[in-house]
């Protein structure tokens, strides 16, 4: 970030009026509107102040409370399906942490080149994409702004496969510091992003739902938990935040925790090793799923499936499949793109 930028911040943070600014900075009205403007185009939300004596001031604002689509209310968003399609597959994966030494970009790429292969155009993720510069974690870079220029160089694209997201308490850790809106940021410079928001979110396929849930930090204002009674019967739930793979059983959904991505498990001296999960869920004819099968996959030194469980949504059981080992490995060649 440059130094004109840093300048401009620090004044606007300091509650000082655009007139102000223009002096201080020896800038026209014009520019210092272009340099908000480019702010704003990296994920920074201003509000605007006017007064009766002409006075205008610009107010950063760092919490969730100004987004419509949050609050007590779901973000909803369709992956459309052709009538043709009788199911549908996915790869999840959880708790990245670009831009900490936890990171695991190349395990990122085996993702990508096991979806080109196995033809799953669509990767979910729940949360924690990015670390945030946060309190106990080792960082590649000392600012957010960096971070984020740094995860667009690190995380792989496709142009046939769609990351489905939520965004976790790291993602947020941009906003509550520096005003820098993750989610504003993937719309402005990934559009392979569906983006639910903050903390949770519904995936709808055909005529069903999936709901996505990461946990954020309790302080916050205005933004309540889901309450999941209000779930209908049979809806799955998948999770992160939580570095393993696990799931619940209750009355009326289902709760998969999504394994983390990356060595973030380390942090924690746990022994959960980074791996994905699949998931295959055919439709009704009425559009609805009600079995599915989960994989679990190691991510190194190859993509391996090590266990396998089939879902039924109806009554709400889960049955584990005998181990498999040695099953699926990532090609050699490598397939991905970064842009």
């Amino acid at each position: 970030m440059s130094a004109v930028m840093e300048q401009l911040l620090t004044l606007i943070e300091n509650g000082k009026t655009i007139n102000e600014i223009s002096t201080i900075m020896n800038l026209s009205f014009k520019q210092i509107y272009n340099l908000i403007t480019i702010l704003e185009n990296k994920g920074m939300t201003f509000q605007r102040k006017y007064y009766s004596d002409g006075t205008m001031l610009y107010i950063l604002k760092k919490d969730l409370c100004f987004k419509n689509n949050h609050g007590n209310s779901l973000v909803e968003k369709a992956i459309i399906t052709s009538p043709k399609e009788t199911e549908f597959k996915a790869a999840i994966i959880s708790d990245l942490h670009i831009g900490s030494t936890y990171e695991r970009p190349d395990l990122l790429d085996k993702i990508y080149d096991f979806c080109i292969k196995k033809g799953i155009h669509v990767i979910i993720i729940t949360g924690d994409i990015i670390d945030g510069i946060t309190f106990g974690l080792d960082h590649l870079h000392d600012n957010h702004f960096d971070q984020l220029e740094h995860f667009l160089k690190v995380y792989p694209f496709d142009r046939n496969i769609i990351n489905v997201d939520i965004l976790g308490n790291h993602d947020l850790d941009c906003l509550k510091k520096k005003g820098l809106d993750f989610e504003k940021f993937l719309e402005t410079y990934r559009h392979d992003f569906v983006n639910l928001g903050y903390r949770q979110g519904i995936l709808k396929i055909k005529n069903d739902r999936i709901f996505l849930f990461h946990t954020l930090d309790s302080d916050l204002t205005n933004f309540p938990s889901f309450n999941y009674e209000t779930l209908k019967k049979d809806t799955l739930v998948i999770e992160g935040h939580h570095h393993f793979f696990s799931y619940r059983e209750f009355p009326n959904y289902t709760k998969i925790c999504t394994p983390a991505a990356s060595d973030i498990s380390k942090y924690s001296n746990s022994d959960f090793p980074a791996s994905m999960l699949t998931i295959q869920l055919p439709f009704n004819k009425s559009g609805l799923y009600y079995q599915g099968t989960i994989s679990q996959y190691l991510l190194e030194p190859n993509i391996i499936r090590i266990n396998q469980f089939d879902i039924d949504l109806s009554n709400g059981r889960m049955r584990t499949n005998a181990p498999i080992l040695n099953e699926e490995e990532i090609p050699g060649k490598k397939l991905v793109l970064k842009k």
